[in-house]
């Protein structure tokens, strides 16, 4: 370069390594760890480009070796490596025990999860085996820098030659990365969620940071903008007339479970839903046998079941109203109780799945009543119920949130309901931990059932009809070494089965039978539609008697024009029939 001597080279080169070589064990590790990750998320069948990571975490770590420098002189150095440390250790403990990296998803889950929730969850991982391999590799790592900066140390005679290489690779590594950088300050403009699922507005977020700053937009979104204008969409609902059809409906939302556990679906199970079954052979009971939900986590599957918005949708979704606030808007009274999104004062946890519920004057739009504390057991919000004295008084849709059998299952049940042992479990895993993990599921699933034939119980005698469903499925040992749910981009058939699939059901008592013998027949004749929660509310207005622009007829299970060849989507872009059109239960 003309111009440039030996001595000004020298200097360049000693002044843009300054902050690595000022922060070279933060550095290496750091690195070594991103590229870690990288090489464990494809072990776990997780995507991830190894050149990209390697290249591109090069100008990431740079620019964080910068920051640590100049916090260096007010005594807080420290604080960037921690942190990074930290961001590091969780991206490899969730690609190995979720099958995912960080993802927008991630931050909703962490955001949404509560303090209760969080220490189930800490006390159902942190005890298994498999938290030595992020603690072993972490250590590895840590290990491993500090033997090689060791060895470099003594041949001080090839110095100018790795300065050369750190210099080179910074500024290649830079100018790959300062077009992704402005990418990413793309997401922190847009205004709504469904932009974010726009394969458009996607690219490969190949380093940790990336995928960081990427989840950081969302959560972004997530607070503010979107949030605002659903509230505003809410607002201006209108309805264009209500017959109050069904004068007392009743939607139960379940939680984690895996239809494939209850008799009801699956005739080799356990016998863990007997008062259901006993509701069925009554002819009081419908198990719908053909339903999926969109998402399998409690917020989006939320998120997107209770608005009116669907995948055919041009609209973003805080365009579409809610079905809540659409039943109270045309006269019903509209009650909510929660055993997970109550509003509250100490606990900031729910991010996006409470908000909906909680933000503003968003409830008030939406609820006649909401009870204000979460109890041990389902049971106990039963109680919440108000009488039917007062339920009676005026059409109403009642809601009901339950724990179900959400993880950690043992906390699920009261002991009394311990009615499965170890021994009585059916799986391919015969280790004590796993086996006792499923028979809590099980006698999870026995005390949702007897909740269930108690809610029902409660309303026998009223002219009432009742949809009870789950947000989501749940793998519990099913067909790997995993329980709970993950996170896979591609969807295996496996995890659609036991993940997706969500037990559907209707109860009607003999005095609504009586009375809608036409919604009666109708719930009876068509218990193998396929349907997917996406297209609930048009389902609800149904039963409501509502009439409204975002009604849709071809997506109403109980209409007669319902498309039944309707593709169902899940994850935003996964077309589930055509994914299971082979699939077997091995």
């Amino acid at each position: 370069m003309k111009g440039l001597t030996p001595d000004l080279w020298n200097s360049l080169q000693e002044k843009v390594t300054y902050p690595v070589r000022q922060c070279r064990f933060f550095f290496l590790f750091a690195w070594l760890m991103s590229c870690t990750v990288c090489i464990v998320a494809n072990i776990n069948d997780v995507e991830s480009n190894f050149f990209l990571t390697a290249l591109l975490s090069i100008f990431d770590l740079y620019l964080l070796c910068i920051l640590s420098c100049l916090l260096k002189k007010i005594k807080l150095g420290w604080v960037v490596p921690l942190l990074v440390g930290l961001i590091l250790f969780l991206e490899l403990f969730i690609i190995i025990f979720f099958k995912t990296m960080l993802t927008h998803r991630t931050f909703e889950l962490a955001m949404e999860t509560n303090t209760r929730e969080t220490s189930e969850f800490l006390s159902v991982f942190l005890l298994q085996g498999k938290i030595l391999i992020p603690i072993t590799l972490f250590a590895g790592m840590l290990l491993l820098t500090y033997l090689v900066l060791r060895y470099m140390s003594i041949l001080r005679s090839q110095r100018k030659i790795a300065m050369l290489v750190l210099f080179v690779l910074v500024i290649w590594s830079g100018a790959r990365q300062i077009n992704y950088y402005n990418k990413i300050s793309h997401f922190y403009h847009l205004n709504y969620i469904f932009e974010f699922h726009d394969w458009e507005n996607r690219y490969y977020l190949a380093t940790p940071f990336g995928r960081l700053a990427y989840g950081i937009a969302y959560t972004r979104v997530l607070f503010g903008k979107e949030i605002e204008h659903l509230e505003r969409t809410v607002a201006k609902t209108q309805i264009d007339s209500c017959s109050f059809k069904c004068p007392l409906i009743i939607m139960v939302i379940g939680e984690s479970y895996c239809k494939h556990h209850s008799q009801l679906y699956n005739p080799h199970s356990l016998p863990t839903t007997p008062r259901l079954m006993n509701k069925a052979l009554q002819g009081n009971l419908y198990p719908y046998t053909d339903v999926v939900a969109p998402f399998n986590r409690t917020v989006e599957t939320f998120r997107y079941m209770l608005s009116t918005w669907d995948d055919l949708s041009q609209r973003p979704w805080a365009d579409h109203t809610l079905l809540t606030a659409a039943f109270k808007k045309a006269g019903y009274d509209v009650y909510f109780f929660t055993n997970q999104f109550v509003p509250s004062l100490d606990d900031s946890y729910d991010l996006y799945g409470g908000r909906i519920f909680n933000y503003g004057k968003l409830s008030e739009m939406q609820f006649t009543g909401r009870n204000t504390q979460t109890h041990q057991y389902d049971e106990g919000l039963l109680a919440e119920i108000p009488s039917l004295e007062i339920l009676s008084q005026r059409p109403t849709l009642l809601i009901l949130h339950l724990l179900g059998q959400h993880t950690d299952y043992e906390e699920r049940y009261p002991d009394y309901f311990k009615v499965f042992k170890t021994a009585d479990v059916k799986s391919k895993f015969t280790d004590e931990a796993r086996r006792t993990i499923i028979a809590d599921y099980e006698n999870a699933t026995v005390y949702n059932d007897f909740v269930m034939d108690s809610l029902f119980n409660m309303f026998k005698d009223e002219d009432a009809i009742a949809v009870y469903f789950s947000d989501h499925g749940e793998d519990v040992f099913e067909w790997r070494d995993i329980h709970m749910r993950t996170d896979e981009e591609n969807v295996p058939q496996q995890v659609a089965h036991y993940q997706y699939e969500v037990p559907f059901m209707f109860y009607m008592t003999d005095r609504f039978m009586e009375r809608h013998s036409d919604i009666a027949e109708k719930v009876k004749s068509y218990v193998g539609r396929p349907f997917i929660l996406t297209d609930l509310p048009n389902l609800m207005f149904h039963l409501g008697g509502i009439k409204m622009q975002d009604y849709h007829e071809e997506r109403d299970l109980l209409s007669e024009k319902y498309d039944i060849h309707r593709k169902r989507i899940i994850r935003m872009s996964i077309d589930y029939d055509s994914l299971m059109c082979n699939f077997k239960i091995n």
